[in-house]
């Protein structure tokens, strides 16, 4: 069957070659599709502006300015250097490494000439460097597999994947990591067959651009060291030497940063705290591990965007049918599959995303939930079910090579439904906040208002949502402003909005035997409480 594998492309039947080629060109340009007309999200609003730094001092509590004048605070600052851009980027750390602002010191200041939209122009540096997942997963599938046949079909469902296309498309270091991933992957099964000191020391540079791009790019080393360990049996040969030797001048490469983040008390508890806040019983953990592997490859309906609703019924054909897919190529690529390729991508399942499963379960928490912390986990699944799809077009029997084409066309087509869908849409949830573009219509809506904000990322996020008529007003002194000096910095808006105040802030302001508030907008969907979050202030 393998040595059928190993046959050029060419030799697929005419319409899966097709296919092939369709979702590959259709998934590159449908990462560029609608970038400016997608939620801003507030992670993608506050990375804008570390990367470029820029300070909204200036506007809180003393302007009402526009959306425009607002988004201008998430473009490159005209009295800065590239020198003197990179080397704040250096000197403060953030929630992540310095490369990927590093690249967008560049890019900004190569497309600021020709993108008007401030989200065109960071969005579009992480639709490039998504562009090159495409070529190192084509190398990652060859060197597994060596099979050109397996490879296009892997790089097609890599190019159609709903997770892939949604993380291309966002302003963080995610598509640097998931490109990272695959070409340190391919580098380090290169090694193994050419085992040169050139390659080892190419697949060395690999991790610390992988750490540069992601702290989590970890879990991928611990994924390869798995595998050279399984592979060698704990022996200390050339291999593990090697092994040992290249990575650790990875991780040497990146101690100068890490050594800042960790004594950084602040970020540090910042970055473990956030996504650990919470527990989940085990029950919840097992329901949302399920639930997300079929949205690896088709995504077609999201509860909070109505246009998706003509979906429901299609999604659930495909979601059982994807896990059943995603469990029947882990089981033949345990029991059938060549030992160096069940061996790989185990380990990479297992270091990516079973160990962050028994960290929840042992020790709280919500790590497991998030797909943007499993990257290699996410790859390892892709990986088996390309393989396992490419296998199945070599079967002698034909009734499973007839299947397996079968499966094939609808994992294809439903991907590339799936990225028409979400590229269309006004978000997606990767981007999270769901309900903001809701909220931006009821904005809309009004002739003349001034929006209150005393969360500047939430302002940020807007300001791309809402209309030219509307104002924005930055402050922590909602009470003051409305109380005691009686909403005198309001006059001549006609409608005076409260984006999500706070409990106590709202309950003041209800008890106030001057201003009357009313409910523009309650969350509906998705299970979160009915809670309003926007309301309308108006003199009693």
């Amino acid at each position: 069957m393998l040595d059928k594998l190993k046959k050029t492309f060419a030799n697929l039947p005419n319409y899966l070659k097709l296919l092939v080629i369709v979702c590959v060109i259709g998934g590159i340009l449908l990462r560029f599709n609608n970038l400016e007309g997608k939620l801003y999200s507030n992670d993608e609003t506050f990375s804008t502006t570390y990367i470029y730094g820029q300070q909204l001092t200036e506007v809180i509590e003393t302007k009402i300015i526009s959306a425009k004048d607002l988004q201008s605070y998430q473009r490159l600052k005209t009295s800065e250097s590239l020198g003197e851009g990179i080397g704040r980027v250096i000197r403060q750390p953030y929630v992540f490494p310095p490369l990927y602002p590093i690249l967008m010191q560049f890019w900004a200041r190569i497309t600021d000439r020709w993108f008007t939209n401030p989200a065109m122009i960071t969005r579009s540096l992480s639709v490039v460097i998504s562009l090159f997942s495409l070529p190192f997963a084509y190398w990652l599938y060859w060197e597994l597999c060596e099979s050109h046949t397996i490879a296009w079909l892997g790089t097609a469902l890599i190019a159609v994947s709903p997770f892939q296309l949604q993380y291309a498309q966002i302003v963080r270091t995610y598509s640097l990591t998931i490109t990272a991933t695959f070409l340190a992957s391919a580098l380090f099964l290169r090694c193994y067959k050419f085992p040169g000191r050139s390659n080892w020391l190419l697949y060395g540079l690999s991790i610390a651009i992988g750490l540069y791009s992601n702290v989590l790019f970890g879990f991928v080393i611990i994924g390869h060291a798995i595998y050279t360990l399984w592979t060698q049996r704990v022996r200390w040969n050339s291999i593990v030497k090697n092994y040992t030797w290249s990575s650790c001048l990875g991780i040497f490469l990146f101690m100068p940063w890490f050594i800042r983040f960790i004594t950084d008390e602040k970020l540090l508890n910042y970055s473990v705290a956030q996504p650990a806040q919470g527990g989940a019983s085990l029950k919840s953990l097992v329901t949302d591990w399920i639930k997300i592997i079929p949205k690896f490859f088709v995504d077609l309906n999201d509860p909070w965007i109505e246009s998706t609703a003509q979906f429901i019924s299609l999604q659930k054909i495909f979601t059982p049918l994807i896990l059943l897919l995603s469990m029947a190529s882990l089981v033949f690529i345990i029991i059938y599959s060549p030992k160096n390729i069940r061996r790989f991508i185990l380990s990479l399942i297992f270091a990516g995303g079973v160990l962050l499963m028994l960290k929840d379960i042992i020790l709280g928490g919500t790590f497991s939930t998030r797909p943007r912390y499993l990257i290699p986990y996410v790859i390892g699944i892709e990986l088996a079910v390309g393989i396992f799809l490419g296998y199945s077009l070599a079967s002698p029997v034909h009734w499973w090579r007839k299947l397996g084409q079968f499966l094939l066309v609808l994992v294809l087509t439903g991907g590339l439904l799936s990225c028409y869908v979400i590229s269309s849409s006004p978000s997606w949830w990767a981007f999270g906040a769901p309900d903001y573009p809701l909220m931006a219509e009821k904005i809309n809506k009004q002739t003349l208002p001034v929006v209150i904000y005393d969360d500047f990322g939430d302002a940020l996020t807007m300001s791309y949502l809402v209309n030219e008529n509307t104002k924005f007003h930055l402050t922590r002194n909602i009470e003051q402003n409305l109380l005691k000096d009686d909403g005198k910095i309001y006059q001549g808006y006609e409608q005076i909005i409260l984006f999500k105040p706070q409990e106590t802030i709202k309950e003041k302001i209800q008890r106030s035997a001057r201003w009357n508030l009313q409910s523009l907008f309650n969350n509906k969907n998705n299970n979160i409480p009915n809670v309003p979050q926007l309301w309308s202030a108006s003199r009693k």
